[in-house]
């Protein structure tokens, strides 16, 4: 069946929605909930732990926060003070196995390729809006196709790499989203910022690059 369904480019996944990026502005340590906020970039623009925010505000799934919540923000407490965004520490990314592969950085939104064990590009991308979530770990690449149709939605994904499934749809890495009937692409300017419903997007360029190096079985590692 797998092999049928990479045949026929019959692949169903989540569609992409634009999210803005958390704003880092808090009183008194606390923060409200603005639509597109995810858990991961308010703990970065805080400079604290996704870990600790959701125990100073009891939160047992961090892919749901909803607008308008407030958050309790643990060691900002002066009052009347707003915080900047803390820098975020560069990302380890050591080589995967087999040399050539591909890691994700969801608290980033950035993505390197490494080839013959070098790093030889980093691409701004995205990954999950708020509510939704790429899942972390390390993956293969299972399906490869120059375009993915997603039928709920209607629009084409070039360069598709399919690397797990989620229910009955499979999560990828792939190129600006287009609908099937008009040819027309969005997002393009959102790139960086998380937009998808689980999917690895790129700038069409870098995606490309990616899918002409990328081979069934090719190591994905996907963090935070």
């Amino acid at each position: 069946m797998n092999y049928l369904r990479a045949l026929l480019g019959l692949v169903i996944i989540g569609i992409l929605v634009v999210a803005p990026a958390a704003s880092a502005s808090s009183e008194q340590g606390t923060y409200v909930v603005r639509p597109g906020d995810t858990l991961a970039r308010i703990a970065a623009a805080h400079g604290v732990s996704i870990q600790a925010l959701m125990r100073a505000n009891n939160i047992t799934n961090p892919d749901y926060i909803r607008s308008g919540q407030v958050l309790v923000i643990p060691g900002t407490t002066t009052p009347n003070t707003a915080t900047r965004p803390a820098s975020v520490a560069p990302v380890p990314v050591p080589a995967p196995a087999g040399g050539t592969g591909f890691v994700v950085s969801v608290s980033r939104q950035r993505c390197y390729l490494f080839q013959a064990g070098t790093l030889t590009d980093v691409w701004p991308c995205s990954t999950a809006r708020a509510g939704y979530y790429t899942r972390l770990g390390s993956f293969r690449v299972q399906t490869k196709l120059p375009r993915a149709y997603g039928s709920r939605w209607g629009f084409w994904m070039p360069y598709w790499l399919g690397i797990y499934y989620a229910g009955g749809s499979e999560n990828g890495i792939h190129g600006l989203p287009y609908d099937a009937k008009t040819g027309y692409k969005d997002w393009a300017n959102k790139i960086g910022t998380p937009i998808s419903f689980g999917c690895i997007v790129l700038h069409d360029a870098a995606a490309k690059k990616l899918y002409d190096v990328a081979y069934i079985g090719m190591p994905v590692d996907i963090r935070y």
